[in-house]
């Protein structure tokens, strides 16, 4: 998680969106975590309005990227939890 979002942060990202898994696993706790404090480390702020959270499928990276892309103020990128979930953002 940590690679990721810095390679999001180094490609010039400031706005970015997480689209997390709603299980209540070790893996989705942590991966938010990295989220959270690699923008910290980087000095971007954590907008909570980010962070939309959908079961583990296609379907829910779907959804979840949707409500990002919804929003008034949209990320420019998106970490997501794992590659199914990345197949339905990219459909969104």
């Amino acid at each position: 998680a940590r690679s990721a979002v810095q390679t999001l942060i180094d490609a010039g990202h400031t706005r970015i969106g997480m689209v997390n898994n709603t299980d209540d696993v070790p893996a989705t706790h942590s991966r938010l975590k990295a989220f959270m404090e690699t923008l910290s480390d980087a000095g971007l702020p954590f907008h909570e309005e980010l962070v939309q959270s959908e079961p583990s499928e296609v379907s829910g990276g779907y959804q979840a990227a949707l409500r990002l892309l919804k929003g008034q103020d949209r990320p420019t990128a998106v970490f997501c939890y794992n590659d199914r979930m990345a197949m339905g953002a990219y459909r969104a």
